[in-house]
C-alpha cells in the first residue's frame, strides 16, 4: 500500500483528521482498531473516515470551518486528486454534502475559493476573453472539472454565457467596457457565428467606430463590399477594418441593399439637392438611381412625393444621347447635370422635347414605378421649341436622324390637331421640309395630292412627299391645299408679283416669266369664275423687269404690232400689253 503524501496528511488534518505514521503491533491486532477506529491510508479508507465525519453534524461544521478558513491551493488540490482517484466510488448523501461545503474550487470573475454548494455553475473549457456576467466555477484542469460535477455541479454552456454578456452589453445595460466589448465580439466571430438566435443580439452590440468616430452597431452599418452602397451611402456607415475582420463582419449580419431605410434614401437625395454639379455628385447620383430600380417598390407614397421634388436625378446631356439623337442638333444640356425627377420627362418623349427640356435616360424610364415620378404629359409649346431647334439645326449628313425626330414630333401633332393654339403656331411655322433641298417652309407651301397636269411650281410651291401624307388632315388644318388648283397657282402669281416690285436679276425673271408662263397655260383651261381677277404679265420697255397688271387691263397683240404700238403710243395715253411671251391663244382665252 502506498503511503499518503504529505500533501494529503497536511489536508487531511485541516479536516480534523489525524494520519498516524505507526501504530504498536498489539494496537493493530485488536480486532476494533483497525478498519473501524482507525482506517488503513487508502483512498477508500480516507472516504471512509470522512462519510463518519459527515454523520456527525458537530464534527462535520468542524470539519468545514477548519477547511476552509486554512487550507491551501496545494491542499485543495491534494483533496481533489483524491476524490478524482475515488471516482468509480459512490459517495453517500452525507459525504456528498459535506464535500459540497468545502472551499475547493476557484470561482469567476474574481478567482475567490468557493464551495459546490454556494456557486454550482461550472464553467465552460472555453471561456470568453472577458469578465463572466456571474459566479461560476474555474475548472482549467481536467480532473478539477470531474470532481465538479461527481459533487453536483452543472456546466454552463458558452452560448448561455454569451448570451448573458450579451444582454449585459446591450445599449440599455452597458455594464461592459469599449474594449470589453471589442474583444468579446471578436471572440463571438470567431467562435460562434453559427448560432443565428445569438448572432441577432450580437447585431445589436455598439462596439465598431466609424470614420466620424462614432459608436454604432452591425446593425446599424452596412457591408462596403457592395459597390452601389459605397458610391451612395456616407463613409460612416460603414464599418472600418482588415477584409478578414469585415468578412466576421459581413456574416455577423451588415446591412445591404434590401435594407436602406426611406430616411436614407430621402438623405442621399437632400444631400444631392444641396450639391453642385460636380461629377462626383453626378456619380453618386447615377449610383442612387441605380439602386432605386431595385428598391422603389419598398418606398411609401410620401416618400415618392417628397424625393420627385429634389434636384438629384441625372438627365441625360450632349455627351450622353443615345445614337439615335442627331449629333447636331444641340441637347438641352451640354454637360451633365441634376435635376429633380418631377421635372424630367421620360426617355419615350426624347425626340419630342431633347433640345429644350431634361430627359431621363432610357434604363429608369423603362422603370414602370420610376418613371410615374417624371412628367407624363409634353405641353404643346415645349414640342414647338424642339421642332424649332430642329428646322434650325437640320443637315443632311444626319438626315435621317432628323427625319426620325421629325416623324415623332409630327406625330404627336397629328394627336393634338384640334389645339388651336398648335395649329395657328403650326401655320406661321416653317415645319415642313422640302425634299432634297434641306429647307423648311410653312404648310401653306405645300399641296397633297400628284396629277401628272400639275405645274411644278418650285421655289414657291411643293407637292408633300409620299411620306408626310400620313399627317395630312394635321397639315391641310394648317394650310396645306390638297390639291393643286385655280387658288393655287393664282397665289403663286400673286407671290411672284410681289417679289418683282423689287429689283430682280435677269436670270430670275426669265425663270419666273417662264413659271408664269406655264401656270397661265393652266388656268386658261379652268372655268372664267375659277380665275377671276387674273393677273398677266406685260410687256415693259426696261428688259430687267416682271410687271404685272389685271387681265382687263391688259392688250393681247403679237410682236410685230407690239413694237409698232410701242414707238406710235404718246406719253398722255397707255396701252397695257400682255408680255410677248404669253402665247397670244393663252392670253386671248384670259382677256376675254
Amino acid at each position: 500500500m502506498e503511503p499518503v503524501s504529505d500533501s494529503l496528511v497536511t489536508c487531511l488534518t485541516k479536516l480534523d483528521i489525524t494520519v498516524l505514521s505507526h501504530l504498536p503491533d498489539d494496537v493493530i491486532r485488536h480486532p476494533k482498531v483497525l478498519g473501524q477506529l482507525v482506517q488503513w491510508p487508502s483512498p477508500q479508507g480516507i472516504l471512509t473516515v470522512l462519510s463518519h465525519i459527515s454523520e456527525n453534524q458537530s464534527m462535520q461544521s468542524a470539519a468545514v470551518l477548519s477547511f476552509n478558513q486554512a487550507s491551501t491551493d496545494e491542499d485543495r488540490a491534494s483533496l481533489i486528486k483524491l476524490l478524482d482517484d475515488c471516482r468509480d466510488i459512490v459517495l453517500n448523501i452525507n459525504l456528498q454534502k459535506l464535500l459540497q461545503q468545502l472551499n475547493l474550487f476557484s470561482c469567476l470573475p474574481d478567482h475567490t475559493v468557493t464551495s459546490i454548494s454556494c456557486v454550482n455553475a461550472v464553467a465552460p473549457d472555453h471561456l470568453p476573453p472577458v469578465p463572466v456576467p456571474r459566479r461560476m466555477l474555474l475548472c482549467q484542469e481536467s480532473r478539477d472539472r470531474r470532481v465538479a460535477l461527481q459533487l453536483g455541479g452543472q456546466i454552463e454552456s458558452l452560448q448561455d454565457i454569451s448570451r448573458e454578456i450579451l444582454l449585459k452589453m446591450h445599449p440599455d445595460r452597458e455594464e461592459y467596457l469599449l474594449e470589453q466589448k471589442q474583444q468579446f465580439m471578436r471572440f463571438f466571430m470567431d467562435e460562434l457565428l453559427s448560432d443565428r438566435s445569438l448572432c441577432q443580439l450580437a447585431r445589436s452590440i455598439k462596439f465598431l467606430t466609424t470614420s466620424s468616430n462614432q459608436l454604432k452597431a452591425v446593425e446599424d452599418l452596412y457591408n462596403p463590399c457592395h459597390k452601389l452602397l459605397k458610391e451612395v451611402l456616407a463613409d460612416d456607415s460603414f464599418p472600418q477594418g482588415e477584409d478578414d475582420f469585415i468578412d466576421m463582419l459581413q456574416k455577423l449580419g451588415l446591412k445591404d441593399e434590401n435594407q436602406v431605410t426611406s430616411e436614407e434614401f430621402l438623405q442621399i437625395a437632400e444631400s444631392l439637392n444641396a450639391s453642385n454639379d460636380h461629377p462626383d455628385s453626378i456619380r453618386r447620383a447615377q449610383s442612387l438611381w441605380t439602386l432605386l430600380t431595385s428598391q422603389i417598390s419598398r418606398l411609401d407614397s410620401r416618400t415618392l412625393h417628397e424625393l420627385s421634388q429634389f434636384r438629384c436625378l441625372p438627365a441625360l446631356h450632349a455627351k450622353s444621347m443615345p445614337d439615335s439623337y442627331p449629333c447636331d442638333l444641340p441637347a438641352a444640356f451640354p454637360e451633365a447635370v441634376l435635376v429633380s425627377p418631377q421635372d424630367v420627362y421620360p426617355y419615350q418623349y426624347l425626340a419630342l422635347v431633347g433640345s429644350v427640356a431634361p430627359v431621363a435616360d432610357e434604363r429608369l424610364s423603362s422603370h414602370e414605378l420610376i418613371q410615374k415620378l417624371f412628367k407624363q404629359e409634353v405641353p404643346v409649346e415645349t414640342v414647338l421649341k424642339h421642332l424649332a431647334n430642329i428646322t434650325k439645326f437640320y443637315n443632311t449628313h444626319n438626315s435621317f436622324k432628323f427625319r426620325a425626330q421629325l416623324n415623332s414630333v409630327y406625330s404627336y401633332f397629328d394627336k393634338n390637331k384640334e389645339n388651336e393654339i398648335l395649329v395657328k403656331a403650326l401655320s406661321e411655322s416653317p415645319c415642313l421640309l422640302v425634299e432634297n433641298e434641306a429647307v423648311f417652309l410653312k404648310p401653306a407651301s405645300f399641296w397633297i395630292e400628284d396629277n401628272i397636269d400639275d405645274v411644278v411650281l418650285r421655289p414657291y410651291r411643293y407637292r408633300m412627299s409620299q411620306e408626310m401624307t400620313m399627317w395630312q388632315t394635321l397639315f391641310v388644318a394648317c394650310g396645306t391645299r390638297i390639291r393643286q388648283d385655280s387658288g393655287l397657282l393664282l397665289e403663286v402669281l400673286s407671290e411672284i408679283q410681289a417679289k418683282h416690285l423689287r429689283k430682280s436679276s435677269q436670270r430670275e425673271i426669265n425663270r419666273d416669266l417662264k413659271l408664269v408662263v406655264q401656270i397661265l397655260e393652266t388656268l386658261k383651261d379652268y372655268p372664267p369664275e375659277e380665275r377671276r381677277d387674273i393677273i398677266l404679265p406685260i410687256a415693259h420697255r426696261e428688259r430687267q423687269v416682271l410687271r404685272f397688271r389685271p387681265a382687263v387691263e391688259c392688250t393681247v397683240g403679237d410682236i410685230k404690232w407690239l413694237m409698232e404700238a410701242e414707238s406710235q403710243c404718246s406719253g398722255d395715253e397707255e396701252v397695257v400689253f400682255v408680255h410677248p411671251k404669253v402665247p397670244v391663244g393663252t392670253a386671248l382665252a384670259l382677256v376675254l
